[in-house]
């Protein structure tokens, strides 16, 4: 896997003029760097409302982040070997550059039940380290249904299921050879915006003393 933002790595064998004896037997060397100053333009608008026994819940995230400079102090380690273009695409299109979400709950009394629709935009991977090139998975919405029942003033018994349709990302296939198939990298390196457990069920209870 890549290196962290701002984490440069050294390995002796990357640069054949250091001698492996002048090391004493280290094998890497690992410095933080703020080798890149990025750029973030977006919109964030969250809104609630109740009418009754019905609440609303509206959410959309838009971001944009880039690379705006980069540099490094160092004579040894040029700037292409911090970050590379897996780390700038990690910095710039690893997550969705838009989320929104849309939820309504009904809560007449004791009873509670909410319903919850999330969207995730397009998100990008480029493990250019392994050699291989820059794959963009499509976007993905996802639904919860949660409810909740309050037994009495101690007692709540709660459930739900998440993922209700079974949604997983796309899967990496040929572009991800052999790590899609050989490794079990199917659905990507890097990063995935939600989890990769698929449909999941929930049961809980509550007791306050």
């Amino acid at each position: 896997h890549p290196l962290p933002h701002g984490l440069a790595r050294l390995g002796v064998g990357e640069d054949q003029n250091v001698a492996d004896d002048a090391l004493d037997g280290v094998a890497a060397i690992e410095i933080f760097t703020n080798a890149a100053d990025t750029e973030t333009k977006g919109l964030d608008w969250v809104n609630t409302w109740r009418a009754g026994a019905m609440a609303y819940e509206a959410s959309l995230h838009m971001n944009d982040t880039k690379i705006s400079s980069r540099h490094t102090s160092s004579s040894v380690v040029g700037i292409g070997s911090i970050i590379d273009p897996c780390i700038e695409n990690l910095l710039e299109d690893a997550q969705p550059g838009r989320r929104a979400t849309l939820g309504a709950t009904w809560h007449p009394d004791a009873w509670s039940v909410s319903l919850r629709a999330t969207h995730y935009g397009e998100y990008s991977d480029h493990p250019a380290a392994y050699g291989l090139g820059k794959h963009t998975w499509g976007a993905k919405t996802l639904f919860d249904l949660t409810s909740y029942y309050d037994v009495d003033e101690h007692l709540r018994i709660s459930g739900g299921i998440l993922n209700v349709a079974d949604t997983y990302p796309d899967r990496w296939g040929s572009d991800g050879e052999p790590f899609s198939s050989e490794i079990g990298f199917k659905y990507g390196w890097n990063t995935v915006p939600f989890g990769l457990a698929g449909r999941q069920y929930t049961v809980r209870a509550e007791f306050t003393f």
